[in-house]
């Protein structure tokens, strides 16, 4: 397991860990404190959710590799789809 975060650790795996939300969350943060209605289904929303799953994903490898433990997220099957 160690050369396999050895890998992706390295620049030259083109692998790249998240870094920021996309814009769809401010915009849908903004929506939200100015007290408009969201659709579950709106695409700002479905692209915040995923983006959100992926910083999930990617702490959860960091405390993993922090760790030594594997973590895992659990998530509802209905919330995956995200």
């Amino acid at each position: 397991m160690s050369e396999v975060v050895r890998y992706l650790d390295s620049e030259s795996s083109g692998v790249e860990s998240f870094s920021r939300m996309p814009q769809s969350w401010k915009d849908l943060c903004m929506s939200i404190q100015n007290g408009a209605t969201v659709s579950k289904n709106s695409e700002m929303v479905i692209e915040s959710v995923g983006a959100w799953h992926q910083l999930l994903r990617q702490l959860a490898l960091d405390l993993s590799i922090a760790i030594g433990e594997s973590v895992e997220i659990s998530l509802t099957r209905e919330n995956i789809k995200y």
